[in-house]
This record gives C-alpha cells, sequence and structure tokens, in this order.
C-alpha cells in the first residue's frame, strides 16, 4: 500500500476550502487545515489535523508553517483557499 499523500488548505474550515478537504479526505489523503475559524466538528476525525490561525498574520503563518513541516516534511500541495478581507 502506498503512503497517504498529505495536503494543506487554508480557508479549510468552510466553504470551498472544506469541500476541498472532504474530497481529499475521500481520496484516502491527510489534510492539514489552516483557518481562523476553531475547528467545525465534521473535521474532528483521523487524517486531519487542524491549526486555528489567521493567513493574514504572516507571522502566525510562518510559525503554523515550521510546525506543519517539522510534522509533515513532505507535502503534497497546498491549497490557498483562505477568503482575505481588507477594510480601507
Amino acid at each position: 500500500m502506498s503512503e497517504r499523500s498529505i495536503h494543506v488548505v487554508s480557508g479549510g474550515a468552510s466553504g470551498i476550502g472544506l469541500a476541498i478537504v472532504h474530497r481529499l479526505l475521500a481520496r484516502g489523503d491527510e489534510v492539514v487545515v489552516v483557518d481562523r475559524s476553531p475547528a467545525p466538528d465534521e473535521l474532528g476525525r483521523d487524517g486531519v489535523t487542524y491549526f486555528q490561525q489567521d493567513v493574514s498574520d504572516l507571522v502566525g503563518v510562518a510559525a503554523a508553517a515550521t510546525r506543519i513541516l517539522n510534522q509533515y516534511p513532505r507535502v503534497a500541495s497546498v491549497v490557498a483557499s483562505a477568503g482575505l478581507e481588507r477594510v480601507s
């Protein structure tokens, strides 16, 4: 049996990001979700690692990326699905 691929999905707690997470899990892959919202109950299962982090905080993102790469040195893909809202 081959090793499961690891994918990182920002904005994976809702919307398109969550749909991508479900598709990757259905394929048998592992998913690391990075989202500013708390983890939804449906993501509390095997194959999902959750980092609550706002991607507009660059220092926090760098720290999360370091933790992710220390835990999963071979990431197959990164999906940037987080929506950023700018208020002028």
